[in-house]
């Protein structure tokens, strides 16, 4: 996206150092992120960004893993086997949502 900056993290801490030194409209995180098990990231960003808006990717089916992503906070969640599809349009939407409340 044109005037998008990217910020990319290679675990637990890089995820949480770069939360606390910049500021994000939206976080991409992949469920599997090394250094975290499960929703356990998720839980933790949520709590000290409650307003930040994040989007999970895991390798789990949307239809059975998007509930308990959402219910732990996540803004959505795509499957990586379906993500070259519908990551962007998950993004446009939280984004679209997120600026209307």
């Amino acid at each position: 996206m044109p005037g998008t900056d990217f910020a990319e993290a290679a675990d637990r801490e890089q995820t949480l150092s770069l939360l606390a030194t910049q500021e994000f409209s939206l976080l991409l995180l992949n469920i599997n992120t090394r250094g975290s098990k499960g929703l356990d990231l998720l839980r933790a960003i949520k709590g000290l960004y409650p307003g930040l808006p994040v989007v999970l990717l895991g390798t789990q089916p949307e239809k059975q893993y998007a509930q308990p992503c959402m219910r732990a906070g996540a803004a959505g969640y795509v499957s990586l086997v379906n993500a070259p599809g519908r990551l962007a349009q998950e993004i446009a939407r939280v984004l679209s949502r997120e600026r209307k409340v």
